[in-house]
């Protein structure tokens, strides 16, 4: 007889949870994972949220996850980054595939501006089994779309293939990384234009002398700073005789197309943007 695995679940819990940890943690097959790159209760906090007050109160029930930091908690004008995605995900699925309940603990008071979220969905996107209880009165139930940051004006050709095709041209439909930081999503992508415009492009008006009648060179030609475009992320190379791809990784997009530039200020990695900055169009 074969008997069916039961996965756990994951609460994300910060600071304004409506429910309390020692409310959730009654249940003894619980873990309290603190995801926070340094586990400080601080002056502002609550004091039984120090690390060493939470390792004494439930013992082994408590896991100090460093690798799932937030390196830049500091500031919040910056890109959040996770110290180490990979190996903190391969923990939490041990657990979970133990069918055991993980609470991942945050200082942060909005779940949608914590690293939390980022955690979370990159969680799911390698357990979409899993489920998710949000205890968080402050959640954002809203629904996002993820978004990838593109220096101009790649991201411009990324978005207008068939001004390519009309040319005949190659479209761009690979955009080039040294790493696959997608964790496996594939689906509707907004393609962002970064503030910082890629100077090494006179390779490619050599390459095809056309796209100078339909593309600018110059920096000052090109929106910064905004979503300019949607497309489907479909798959995520390593080799390609395409003229586009220089590796080592390419995300491969398909049925990308321009939209009316939208201000939004971009991120690393795979980043979420709400969906009601989006016109409806957008998505349909």
């Amino acid at each position: 007889m074969v008997i069916e695995q039961k996965i756990g679940k994951v609460i994300p819990f910060g600071y304004s949870s409506g429910a309390d940890v020692e409310s959730l943690m009654q249940d003894e097959n619980t873990l309290l994972v603190d995801i926070r790159l340094k586990p400080y209760a601080g002056f502002y906090f609550k004091p039984t949220w120090d690390g060493t007050t939470l390792h004494k109160q439930y013992k082994e029930r408590y896991i100090w996850l460093e690798d799932l930091g937030n390196e830049h908690y500091y500031d919040r004008k910056l890109p959040i980054k996770i110290k180490n995605m990979d190996n903190g995900l391969t923990c939490l699925k041990d657990e979970l595939e133990k069918g055991r309940t993980l609470i991942l603990l945050c200082a942060c008071k909005y779940y949608h501006s914590c690293h939390r979220h980022v955690v979370v969905e990159a969680l799911q996107e390698i357990m979409p089994e899993v489920q998710v209880v949000q205890p968080d009165a402050n959640a954002n139930p809203a629904a996002t779309v993820k978004c990838l940051s593109v220096r101009p004006p790649y991201a411009q050709w990324l978005a207008n293939p068939q001004l390519f095709k009309d040319a005949d041209i190659p479209p761009k439909f690979i955009e080039n990384r040294s790493r696959d930081f997608t964790y496996g999503y594939r689906g509707k992508l907004l393609i962002h234009a970064s503030k910082t415009f890629e100077d090494d492009i006179h390779y490619w008006f050599s390459r095809f002398p056309k796209l100078a009648t339909i593309m600018p060179a110059t920096s000052d030609a090109y929106v910064k700073g905004a979503i300019v475009g949607i497309a489907d992320l479909v798959d995520v190379i390593t080799e390609s005789k395409d003229d586009w791809f220089f590796g080592e990784y390419g995300f491969v997009l398909a049925n990308a197309k321009p939209i009316e530039p939208i201000p939004y200020r971009g991120s690393l990695g795979l980043f979420n943007v709400p969906a009601s900055v989006l016109k409806q169009e957008v998505l349909a």
